[in-house]
């Protein structure tokens, strides 16, 4: 089960899903599809996180609809006096999250065959 703030609230509603007693294990929600691929099991995670895994073997088995009104969403940001086309040609740093990493590669590769990935790892302080 997700630990993370944004699905933590909504743990409660796995419980309805299962007859029987059963352990549960608070990690991360991003790391929840790489758990349960390597040791069995079920996961509770978003389905973002889950299609950001994107891994053959897992498969989403209930789609549960997101408890409130106001629905998380992702969004790529920039500076308030640009536009995308503005950078199309230009060599640019687009910084994503590792729990999305997946999604923005695609999103991104969609509008340039030439980008470059890499992974710059960041401490979780701002200064």
């Amino acid at each position: 089960m997700p630990r993370n703030s944004g699905l933590e609230r909504f743990n409660y509603l796995v419980k309805s899903y299962f007859d029987v007693s059963f352990n549960l294990v608070e990690v991360k929600g991003e790391n929840i599809p790489l758990l349960v691929d390597r040791n069995g099991g079920y996961g509770w995670t978003g389905n973002d996180l889950l299609t950001d895994y994107n891994s053959q073997s897992l498969r989403r088995l209930e789609f549960v609809p997101w408890p409130e009104q106001d629905k998380p969403r992702l969004c790529l940001l920039g500076p308030q006096e640009n536009t995308l086309s503005d950078y199309l040609d230009d060599k640019i740093i687009v910084a994503v999250p590792s729990k999305y990493s997946n999604l923005s590669r695609n999103f991104l590769t969609a509008f340039n065959t030439g980008i470059y990935f890499w992974r710059v790892k960041l401490r979780n302080k701002f200064a």
